[in-house]
């Protein structure tokens, strides 16, 4: 069965007064596939399109770092 993290978060990058309204809401769902498992990751509540940009550059490495540990066997 699938299973969800979810969390608020501020970037340091935004420049913004860490209060609710400038958090963002980051989700990842974790579910079974015929193959294997899908990680799915959700990120909402960009305050501009240059933050979302740099969001999605950080999200690229997060992954490849992590496809690359998990293939690995490389946790630590």
């Amino acid at each position: 069965s699938e299973k969800i993290l979810k969390y608020d978060y501020i970037s340091s990058f935004s420049q913004l007064e860490d209060k609710p309204e400038n958090r963002a809401i980051i989700a990842m769902k974790v579910s079974p596939t015929s193959t294997g498992t899908m990680l799915e990751i959700i990120q909402q509540g960009f305050e501009s399109k240059e933050t979302y940009e740099h969001s999605e550059s950080n999200w690229k490495s997060v992954m490849e770092d992590m496809k690359k540990r998990v293939e690995s066997n490389d946790w630590m």
